[in-house]
């Protein structure tokens, strides 16, 4: 599935980036819009258990589900700085081998952070984030905690009479979580594929 996204991401770009030329990405533009991103992961590993008392391999699925919304202002020619708001779902499951019964972690998050961005003329763009995270763990009522998280990928702005755009990307994202359902620190990093919609404009009016 992945590489679905990845090929149909690269051939939007190659049949569309000759025909754009002039795009709203200079200074004195502002960013505004969200978008919506998908990860998930399932990974294997032996942990030891008190009973029966020997090494049971334990498979976790996480899903993970994030709404994000942006505030930029290109301060430079194709140079935006500005602000990013996101929610996150997680939703863990685990399962023993030993065991027919299903273990499930769900947590939400909340984060704010700044945000760069840089824009081409023929509408590539990279952007980088770090959001710091107010979390709540379902699983127990007084479990919250913070976290922290880093988001670095890049994507591609299709224009829409100039000011309008949609923009699928891809980007990795760290999240490091004192306490995610289980005891300790977890971390935990993977790519995500996002699809937003964004409005550019300049309120200074040109004569």
């Amino acid at each position: 599935m992945k590489n679905a996204y990845v090929f149909l991401f690269l051939l939007s770009f190659l049949k569309t980036a000759a025909g754009q030329v002039e795009k709203p990405v200079s200074a004195g533009h502002f960013l505004v819009g969200g978008s919506i991103s998908y990860y998930s992961q399932t990974s294997k590993q032996t942990l030891y258990v008190d009973s029966p008392g020997q090494y049971v391999l334990v498979t976790t699925k996480e899903d993970v589900f994030q709404p994000d919304v942006i505030l930029g202002y290109y301060l430079f020619n194709h140079f935006a700085i500005g602000i990013l708001a996101d929610a996150n779902t997680f939703a863990m499951k685990q399962t023993y081998a030993n065991s027919p019964d299903i273990y499930k972690y769900r947590s939400s998050t909340f984060g704010l952070g700044p945000l760069i961005r840089y824009s081409t003329n023929f509408g590539l763009f990279i952007q980088g984030s770090a959001s710091f995270g107010f979390n709540n763990n379902y699983s127990a009522l007084k479990d919250k905690w913070k976290s922290l998280s880093y988001s670095l990928g890049g994507g591609y702005s299709f224009f829409f009479k100039g000011l309008v755009s949609i923009e699928p990307s891809l980007s990795y994202k760290y999240t490091r979580v004192p306490s995610h359902g289980l005891d300790g620190v977890t971390k935990t990093g993977g790519i995500f594929f996002s699809l937003g919609t964004y409005i550019y404009f300049n309120l200074v009016k040109k004569d």
